[in-house]
């Protein structure tokens, strides 16, 4: 069986404290010298979006994540438990498309959103854990047919809520922020707001395009307050277009 070691393993492990580090290294040394040892407690990563991801005990708190197959062992990362199993759980090994070579990446969830405004486009939103907790959290005491978000007055609780009512939302955050003109604040500044922030960070027209919902390059130029030819030259360098 062939032992690798990712550099996601040895980033990790160097933020170990240096006995949890001892203990790492004599426990992965038993896996390379032989991985179906019985003393190895592996654990199948039951959660996780690969079928081939397990936990490998090193001491009461610290594990090891290894994607395991018949001819292959991987030592990709180290930690305190439930932090390991949480990278490890949204995590998967997948093979580059130009290189072949093998890379770990990261599984996000997202919802699924169809734009009226682009003839039903549909678009893929990643959720931090953060906003699928709230998610979670929200629909806990809502039914299934029910709308995310309804509604604001009683006879309108079967409908969602109007374009009018999360404007008027909106502005009350504000107020409460101690704004006093909030006129220019909407869902359209909002949205705009975090394209500029992406642009700003990565000068990737094509990621701000894709989670925006464009169809191209132009529309996309609008929010950044870049010219359509900019927009178009960053593209095109980029093998977007």
């Amino acid at each position: 069986m062939q032992f690798l070691i990712a550099d996601t393993f040895t980033s990790s492990l160097g933020k170990l404290t240096d006995t949890e580090q001892k203990q790492v290294k004599t426990s992965a040394f038993d896996m390379q010298i032989n991985p179906a040892n019985p003393g190895l407690q592996f654990h199948k990563l039951n959660a996780a979006r690969d079928p081939n991801f397990w936990s490998v005990r090193v001491n009461r708190d610290i594990r090891i994540i290894v994607h395991r197959s018949e001819s292959r062992l991987l030592l990709c990362y180290v930690n305190h438990h439930d932090d390991a199993y949480r990278w490890g759980e949204r995590r998967k090994l997948e093979t580059h498309p130009k290189t072949g070579a093998a890379q770990l990446v990261e599984v996000r969830e997202t919802v699924k959103v169809k734009q009226k405004k682009t003839r039903n486009y549909t678009i893929d939103i990643p959720l931090s854990d953060h906003s699928k907790k709230s998610i979670v959290k929200f629909l806990s005491d809502k039914n299934a047919d029910d709308f995310i978000f309804a509604g604001q007055k009683s006879h309108y609780t079967r409908k969602a809520i109007s374009t009018v009512q999360y404007q008027r939302i909106i502005k009350g955050w504000m107020r409460m922020l101690g704004v006093d003109d909030v006129s220019s604040y909407s869902t359209h500044s909002m949205r705009k707001t975090l394209a500029s922030h992406i642009y700003s960070k990565t000068n990737n027209v094509e990621a701000v395009r894709r989670l925006l919902g464009h169809q191209s390059v132009t529309a996309t130029s609008s929010y950044l307050n870049v010219s359509n030819d900019d927009a178009t030259a960053l593209a095109v360098q980029h093998h977007f277009i």
